[in-house]
């Protein structure tokens, strides 16, 4: 239960966020940042998929996603109680977003795009 952000082919969990903070092994930090394009998939728990994108980075902060640097560009946040996403919107909620690193970025460890899973 709760928010992790996985990454490779069997989605494998690298961080939790708990409390708006992201836990990596001993160290909690208070937002990740992606510094390349991307582009993001939001699926339901029945299996609806939509795509959002494309955008020139991301910002993994206080529960929410927000394309760029700029603060009020939220793209979908967080409900701890419902324990999914909720997309800025107002489409239905997603329990997984995939993002997807666009092709101007440095290849991922283990093959894998960082997924975003509760």
């Amino acid at each position: 239960k709760g928010c992790f952000l996985c990454i490779g082919p069997n989605d494998q969990p690298v961080a939790k966020q708990e409390r708006q903070l992201w836990t990596y092994g001993a160290v909690s930090f208070a937002q990740a940042v992606i510094d390349h394009p991307i582009r993001l998939r939001f699926e339901s728990a029945s299996g609806n998929v939509s795509d959002a994108g494309c955008y020139a980075g991301l910002r993994i902060a206080a529960g929410r996603l927000i394309a760029g640097q700029r603060p009020g560009n939220v793209l979908a946040a967080y409900d701890e109680v419902s324990q999914a996403w909720k997309k800025a919107a107002g489409v239905a909620d997603a329990s997984t977003v995939q993002i997807s690193i666009l092709p101007a970025a440095p290849t991922l460890p283990a093959g894998g795009e960082p997924v975003v899973r509760n």
